[in-house]
C-alpha cells in the first residue's frame, strides 16, 4: 500500500459507490469524544455514502446531519454474497481498527475495491487481509472533515437508497425472527441496548458478545455508549475494565459478557462493594465457548475433541456465587424480566455486582442465528 501524508487526500470527485468503515478504536465511544464518527457521517450526507461501523466503533447511536446513513446490519447483509456482491465498492475509507464483523472483512477481501485508504496518524497496520491500498498517516477527524468539504453534494443516489432499503429490510427480518423466539443471545443483547437509561455505558466482552451486539443493536435506541478491549486472549481483564469505568462514569455501567469471560476475571466480582463501586453484570451463559459452535470446526466433533478442546465446557452452576461478596445473583429467563431486572439493578446501584445470569443452550442460539440469517437472506432476495 502506499503511503501518503497530511494534505494529500484521495479525489473522491464522481465516486458514487463508496463506503465509509469506522473500526474499533477509530474514537473513543464514551461522551464528548466522538469527534471522528461526527466527521464520518458528515463525510456520509455529502457523498451518499454509507457509514459501516459496529457499536463499539462509536458510529450506532451516533447522530448525524441529514443525509447521513449509517448501516445496523451489515453483518447480516454482507454474510449473503449476492448483495455483497451487489454493494461492493470502488472507494472505502477506513479509519479505526480492523472491523470485528467477519462479513465485513469478507466482502472487502472478495470485492478488493481500487481504492482503500486508511487513515492513521500512526500507520499502524490494520489490515491483515491486505486491502488497503493507500495509508494515509493524518488525523482521522481533520482528514474526514477535509474530504467531507471537498465532495461533492448527491442530490439523488441510487447507491445510498439501495443500502438504505436493504438495511430495513434485514432489521425487519430479524425484528420478526426474534419477536416469536425464547431468550437467547440475541434478544438479551436487543433488551439490553433498548432498556438502559441515557448516558449508560455498556461495556462488551470479546467472542461472541462484541459480535452479538453489532448483529442486534439498531440505530434507534436510548443514547448509550458502547465500549470494549481486547486483552491477551480477548477475555482477560474485562470485568476489571468495566469497574475501571464505573469508578469513573457518574451513570450505569452494565457489562455484556459470557461465562467464560466472567470466569477469567472472577476476583473483579468480588472487589466492587469493598471500593463502593457498583456494577451491574449481564451474562449469557452457554457453558463454554459458544463462538465455537458457529464455526466449521464444531462439525468436526469427536474426531478433534471439540467439546473438551474447542468449545471447553466448564459445568459451574454461576449461581452459586449469589451472596458472596456481595455478589447478587438473578437468573433470568425471560426478555421481560431481563428488562425488569435491568431497570431495578440500574435504578437502585447498590455496591456490589447485581450479577444477571441467562442461562442459554448452545445449540437452540445456533440455530437461531442461522434461522436470523436465513430470514435477512429471504428478504433481501
Amino acid at each position: 500500500a502506499a503511503r501518503a501524508h497530511g494534505a494529500d487526500l484521495p479525489d473522491l470527485t464522481g465516486v458514487v459507490r463508496g463506503a465509509i468503515v469506522v473500526g474499533p478504536d477509530a474514537a473513543p465511544g464514551l461522551p464528548g469524544q466522538q469527534v471522528v464518527v461526527e466527521r464520518a457521517l458528515e463525510l456520509s450526507a455529502r457523498t451518499g455514502w454509507p457509514v459501516i461501523g459496529e457499536p463499539v466503533s462509536g458510529v450506532r447511536r451516533a447522530e448525524g446531519p441529514p443525509g447521513a446513513l449509517r448501516i445496523a446490519n451489515a453483518a447480516h447483509l454482507l454474510g449473503h454474497e449476492p448483495i455483497a456482491a451487489e454493494l461492493a465498492p470502488d472507494v472505502v475509507i477506513r479509519v479505526g481498527n480492523s472491523p470485528t464483523t467477519k462479513p465485513v472483512r469478507l466482502w472487502l477481501e472478495r470485492h478488493r475495491p481500487s481504492t482503500v485508504v486508511l487513515v492513521d496518524p500512526a500507520e499502524r497496520w490494520n489490515d491483515a487481509s491486505f486491502t488497503v491500498t493507500r495509508h494515509l498517516a493524518d488525523d482521522p477527524a481533520e482528514a474526514l472533515h477535509r474530504l467531507a468539504a471537498t465532495a461533492e453534494n448527491p442530490r439523488d443516489s441510487v447507491w445510498r437508497d439501495r443500502w438504505a432499503e436493504l438495511d430495513l429490510a434485514a432489521a425487519r427480518a430479524v425484528g420478526e425472527e426474534l419477536s416469536h423466539g425464547p431468550l437467547l443471545s440475541a434478544l438479551a443483547v436487543g433488551v439490553v441496548a433498548d432498556a438502559l437509561p441515557q448516558n449508560s455505558i455498556v461495556m462488551t466482552s470479546n467472542s461472541m458478545p462484541v459480535r452479538d451486539l453489532d448483529a442486534f443493536v439498531p440505530n434507534e435506541g436510548p443514547k448509550i455508549a458502547f465500549v470494549g478491549n481486547r486483552g491477551a486472549s480477548g477475555i482477560d481483564g474485562i470485568t476489571s475494565t468495566a469497574l475501571g469505568l464505573a469508578s469513573r462514569h457518574d451513570d450505569p455501567v452494565v457489562l455484556l459478557t459470557g461465562d467464560l469471560a466472567l470466569l477469567h476475571d472472577l476476583g473483579a466480582l468480588f472487589g466492587a462493594a469493598r471500593v463502593g463501586l457498583h456494577l451491574t453484570v449481564v451474562c449469557i451463559d452457554n457453558d463454554g465457548g459458544g463462538i465455537f459452535s458457529m464455526l466449521p470446526i464444531a462439525a468436526r466433533g469427536a474426531e478433534v475433541d471439540f467439546e473438551t478442546l474447542f468449545r471447553t465446557p466448564h459445568g459451574l452452576d454461576l449461581g452459586g456465587f449469589d451472596g458472596v461478596g456481595d455478589v447478587r445473583v438473578h437468573r433470568i429467563t425471560t426478555a421481560a424480566g431481563l428488562r425488569a431486572s435491568l431497570a431495578d439493578a440500574t435504578g437502585a446501584r447498590a455496591p456490589g455486582v447485581d450479577l444477571l445470569l441467562v442461562p442459554v443452550d448452545r445449540d437452540a442460539d445456533v440455530a437461531q442465528h442461522r434461522a436470523v440469517s436465513d430470514a435477512v437472506g429471504a428478504a433481501v432476495r
